[in-house]
């Protein structure tokens, strides 16, 4: 059970608001909005003296908080923009030869997607797993593996449709073959519970802007210490390489680069360290509450809300098995009933996405019982407008 009165103190500012969007954005908590701030008044009332100094020290906290977050060593974090960021270091790092192939299913998001699909522009062949209703088969996926497969690109829940992939036994499939499991986690991490190690994940990569409860333009990455001397990152910066002058002498050797052999190598430049602070502070409170007993909440109110909706005449995108639920939910309406189905849901005061003539429900710990109830009513209200 979670923390209310945490939860209240928290997200309180939501007030009447019912936010169902946190497959968009993130509706960040009152510890997010402080961090930000707080970095951002420091940053002038010492005109930036020790920003630097200061949002290292940040950063190494927030190393610890991710670290704990997906059961992984601190060394195995990086710190970069976005999703794609992340995604794009390993695909144009990774030492993939001409005559391999990677698999990618035909739901994935352009984030997760292009990184892979740029590869081919090398000679790696790209093959894909067809969806059938929104979800996919994993005997689809493992049929297309052979000898020359060496990656699987596979966000952990589809952001189309919710559906929520079995990395358990994906992970362990990866795993016989020698394949790099390469996970795209942003719509997920903070809702969905999340072991590396278990799954037998290589590399995951996520933004902050979502379950994370951190804003946009910071996210991080995982990577295996089983592959981290094998990527040569598509850039180099200060942070990424050891240095063993003092400053300002920048180097006494130009003849090479020597990588810092953690997930430090990955990154580049100063950190967007306001940032990374709203990610600490998010990461945090999702540590506090606990993972596992939010994945409870968000599952129970996700099954809550199908059962209410049963029988409902608009089309609702539903995985084959509970298993695959992700409290992502899709429903669509009639498109030219768009400007009443606007009218419904800004009236009840209800924030989802809305696009291709589809509402789409992203549950997260803030989410109440209440906030189905409301949210099934406007779906009745919205179905007979047919």
């Amino acid at each position: 059970m979670l923390n209310q009165k945490l939860l209240d103190e928290e997200f309180g500012w939501l007030k009447d608001v019912i936010f169902l969007n946190a497959a968009y954005v993130v509706a960040p908590p009152l510890r997010t909005q402080t961090a930000w701030h707080s970095f951002m008044d420091d940053y002038i009332k010492t005109f930036s003296e020790d920003c630097v100094a200061h949002g290292q020290k940040i950063v190494e906290e927030c190393r610890d908080e991710l670290a704990k977050l997906i059961h992984c060593d601190r060394s195995e974090i990086a710190f970069v923009k976005n999703t794609s960021e992340g995604v794009g270091i390993i695909t144009n790092g990774y030492p993939f030869q001409k005559g391999d192939n990677v698999i990618v299913a035909d739901l994935e998001h352009t984030s997760n997607l292009y990184g892979w699909l740029k590869l081919q522009d090398k000679g790696i062949e790209l093959r894909v797993v067809k969806s059938h209703d929104g979800s996919f088969s994993l005997d689809d996926m493992v049929a297309l593996m052979d000898e020359n497969t060496k990656a699987v690109g596979i966000s952990t829940v589809q952001f189309s449709t919710g559906f929520r992939v079995d990395l358990n036994r994906l992970g362990e499939e990866c795993k016989k073959r020698n394949i790099l499991l390469c996970v795209d986690g942003i719509q997920s991490l903070g809702r969905l519970e999340m072991d590396v190690k278990k799954l037998n994940i290589a590399y995951l990569s996520a933004g902050g802007n979502k379950g994370l409860l951190a804003t946009l333009g910071v996210g991080f990455v995982y990577c295996s210490k089983d592959i981290i001397k094998k990527i040569i990152p598509p850039y180099a910066s200060y942070q990424a390489v050891v240095n063993r002058v003092k400053p300002p002498a920048v180097t006494t050797d130009f003849s090479k680069l020597e990588w810092h052999d953690d997930a430090r190598r990955l990154e580049a430049g100063n950190a967007n360290y306001a940032g990374v602070a709203a990610l600490k502070a998010g990461v945090s409170l999702l540590n506090e509450i606990g993972v596992p007993a939010i994945e409870q909440h968000v599952l129970a109110l996700d099954k809550r809300l199908r059962e209410k909706i049963k029988g409902i005449g608009l089309k609702v995108v539903t995985p084959t098995t509970e298993a695959n639920y992700s409290g992502v939910i899709c429903v669509y309406y009639p498109p030219e009933h768009e400007k009443e189905v606007i009218e419904i849901l800004h009236r009840r005061k209800i924030y989802t996405t809305m696009r291709g003539g589809y509402i789409r429900v992203a549950l997260h710990l803030y989410n109440t019982e209440k906030h189905i109830d409301e949210t099934a009513a406007a779906l009745w209200e919205i179905n007979n407008l047919k």
